[in-house]
């Protein structure tokens, strides 16, 4: 069976956005059967078919429909609410012929991000800091409390995680692949040839179950793949999964 999991974030679209129809279009062209939206709106919706779990928007920030994180997954495929945040969502999502699939879809702040107090900005990477210790925590209890199931965390992780590109937080980057390790995942858009000749290098990130990584291919939909047409700035990813068997089976090899 081939599982189809893509990220992309669509740069807070506008309600009435001109760009709107094409971004609906270009995921449709993706053929995905899960995605992890992010910096996203309601406006991009992928229709009544589907099943979704968003995290929760930020006063102050976030205007009317707007959510940092949401998670879509085709109807054949509920979805199960496990943790929401403002950063973050989790769903427990049921694959027929693989079993439960944890999927965590995430932004992680970026540098320059002051936070939310209104008497202490914080500095450059600190609030990115905070956010990837309290996620890698997060990662690593999931892990734990769910053994028998596949994960997958993705989205914008503000970071860069190739040899190419310098946008990084050296211990935040080493954090999250400690935490990867710990949890049995590995980070497959990290110094992935796919990913080799982009106009700049990725942030947006997809991480899988070990188990999975063998039989998987990388995706990329440059953000600049089309001139004149700038439907994010952000590139997008997505992970083809062939021939899984039961999840359960994969976790005891």
């Amino acid at each position: 069976m081939t599982i189809k999991i893509a990220t992309w974030n669509v740069q807070r679209p506008r309600n009435g956005g001109t760009l709107n129809p094409k971004r609906l279009q270009k995921i449709q062209e993706a053929e995905a059967d899960i995605w992890i939206l992010t910096e996203t709106r309601d406006v991009i919706s992928l229709g009544p078919d589907w099943h979704s779990l968003s995290s929760f928007p930020i006063p102050d920030y976030h205007t009317q429909g707007e959510t940092l994180v949401t998670i879509w997954s085709k109807s054949e495929w509920p979805i199960r609410a496990v943790s929401a945040s403002r950063f973050t969502a989790c769903a427990e999502i049921l694959v027929p012929n693989v079993g439960p699939l944890l999927v965590y879809g995430t932004v992680i702040p970026w540098d320059k991000d002051e936070g939310f107090s209104e008497r202490f900005k914080a500095g450059r990477w600190e609030e990115h800091r905070r956010q990837v210790k309290v996620q890698a925590n997060e990662w690593e209890v999931l892990a734990k409390s769910y053994p028998e199931h596949l994960m997958c965390i993705a989205g914008d992780f503000n970071q860069h995680r190739d040899l190419v590109g310098s946008y990084r937080d050296s211990d935040s980057v080493s954090k999250i692949s400690d935490s990867l390790s710990i949890c049995g995942l590995e980070c497959i858009t990290e110094n992935n040839d796919k990913c080799a000749n982009l106009s700049k290098p990725l942030v947006d990130h997809i991480c899988l179950s070990k188990s999975l990584v063998a039989s998987s291919s990388l995706t990329v939909w440059p953000y600049d793949e089309v001139d004149n047409i700038r439907l994010s700035d952000h590139h997008g990813v997505m992970v083809t999964i062939n021939d899984q068997p039961n999840a359960a089976k994969m976790f005891n090899q």
